[in-house]
């Protein structure tokens, strides 16, 4: 399918969202990636082709990415798009949705820019009025990597931020410090037979680092593996 740049907006200082119309409609899954094609001179190793999580919801009508500015030479191309370009992508697809068939608790888990498929997911419960209750953990280093932190703070969605790098902030931090653990997992449980009984599904998004620390987590907690789904983004820190 081709994709028309209709317009980007600023997150933070490195993130960037990317609004795209599409020439065929589309509908896909609350959660889903997408993969983008841009030919470019010179390509690093890994070539003209990434995937990234669609931070737009299907109830919206547009697709939307949302990325960190980087020194790869794909990512140089994609923030050099102006509006009106024209590129080509595949899907969306892939299995980190949203399980809405689900009426527990959902506990959403991400770290850094793996805020993006929440966004997705959150932006449909909201827009669908699904009554589920959602927990959003988001931890960054700093409250100036925080991404769509206006947009979170209008949510009736309970949103915890935690920041693990306060002390490298020129603003002054007054909420939670640290790393998710499993005090903090425990708190927003549902109850005391929620955690490893069943009783909440957990989704975790971030680098490579971030998700497996958090898989490895809410396996020690005794939380099914089957109530626990993940997307790792690689090239992140």
């Amino acid at each position: 399918m081709m994709l028309t740049l209709s317009h980007v907006r600023q997150e933070t200082l490195t993130a960037t969202t990317f609004i795209f119309t599409s020439d065929s409609p589309i509908s896909y899954r609350a959660g889903q990636h997408v993969s983008i094609r841009l030919p470019h001179e010179n390509p690093d190793s890994r070539g003209t082709i990434r995937s990234f999580s669609l931070s737009s919801s299907s109830t919206e009508k547009v697709l939307a990415v949302t990325t960190n500015e980087g020194e790869s030479s794909f990512k140089k191309k994609l923030f050099s798009l102006s509006a009106g370009d024209t590129i080509e992508a595949r899907g969306p697809g892939g299995g980190f949705i949203f399980r809405e068939e689900d009426p527990g608790h959902h506990i959403m888990i991400a770290g850094g820019i793996g805020i993006t498929p929440f966004r997705s997911m959150l932006t449909y419960v909201s827009d669908k009025q699904l009554s589920m209750p959602i927990t959003v953990l988001y931890s960054n280093r700093t409250p100036e990597e925080i991404v769509f932190k206006d947009y979170l703070a209008e949510l009736s969605t309970k949103v915890i931020h935690t920041i693990t790098r306060p002390q490298d902030s020129p603003t002054v931090w007054s909420g939670r410090t640290g790393r998710i653990d499993e005090a903090l997992v425990r708190e927003i449980s549902t109850g005391p037979d929620s955690v490893g009984a069943g009783g909440d599904r957990y989704y975790v998004c971030g680098s490579l680092p971030f998700v497996e620390s958090m898989v490895t987590l809410l396996g020690t907690m005794g939380i099914a593996s089957d109530r626990i789904h993940f997307e790792k983004f690689t090239g992140y820190s």
